[in-house]
């Protein structure tokens, strides 16, 4: 038993990670330690079919990226994106969000009086970033919780997507200083 898991071990991590000459690693196994069991492996295909199985279920996982390229990703990434809304009758925000490379950003708000101007308050938040996997989708980390911005597109100096359900249009804050 503990022979046919050496095999395995070997048939798996050695063989397969080489994508060629599988028993050939395994003969050399077994050349060294039993040469009748190497004759059983290469004859039984039952063995083969199972290790095989074995293998390909378990151990063929390749990280698949769903995220979008790395010229999207440097398009978001370090600016300053800016819009506006209204909060209430009197109260209008000014919203900055950032996105940085290694997965960090910041977002900012910015409350001031309609009518006179004055800022009313700040508050900023830092959260964690990654593409979604339907591609086109930013999950947002917050200590609170998440945020979804989906159906992003990046133009030039404009961000647009729907942001938790609202739709947005973000100007690069470079324009705007």
């Amino acid at each position: 038993m503990i022979k046919c898991m050496q095999i395995l071990f070997y048939y798996c991590f050695i063989g397969f990670s080489a994508k060629s000459g599988i028993f050939r690693y395994i003969c050399m196994f077994c050349i060294i330690n039993d040469r009748e069991m190497c004759n059983w492996v290469n004859k039984s295909g039952i063995v083969t079919i199972v290790l095989f199985i074995f293998c390909t279920v378990f151990f063929s996982c390749e990280e698949i990226s769903f995220g979008k390229d790395q010229d999207t990703a440097e398009m978001l990434c370090n600016r300053v994106w800016v819009d506006f809304y209204d909060e209430n009758d009197y109260t209008e925000c000014r919203r900055e969000l950032s996105f940085y490379l290694d997965g960090g950003g910041i977002i900012r708000y910015d409350y001031y009086n309609i009518y006179t101007g004055d800022l009313l308050d700040t508050f900023s938040e830092y959260f964690y970033w990654d593409w979604s996997i339907y591609g086109h989708s930013i999950d947002m980390e917050f200590s609170d919780g998440y945020s979804y911005f989906d159906d992003i597109i990046v133009s030039g100096n404009y961000l647009s997507g729907i942001l938790d359900g609202y739709k947005v249009t973000f100007t690069d804050g470079y324009l705007l200083d």
